[in-house]
């Protein structure tokens, strides 16, 4: 029988990823279905880089993420 080994996850980068992908969707659809000559696809991925960002700052203020993590 294989010996148990602890799995440590490297929260931040999790949390991350999630914040990530999930604000690309949010951008997706809003293109999709947003007029878009008044703003192009490239302003919308600055404004999306901006919105995780701002997201990963907050969520840094409440959640303490184990910084030994690799």
């Amino acid at each position: 029988m294989a010996k148990k080994v602890r799995l440590r996850m490297n929260t931040y980068a999790i949390v991350a990823r999630a914040v990530e992908e999930g604000t690309t969707y949010g951008i997706t659809r809003l293109w999709k279905y947003h007029d878009s000559e008044t703003m192009t696809e490239d302003e919308m991925r600055e404004k999306s880089d901006t919105i995780v960002q701002a997201v990963l700052n907050d969520l840094c203020e409440v959640v303490k993420f184990d910084e030994s993590e690799p």
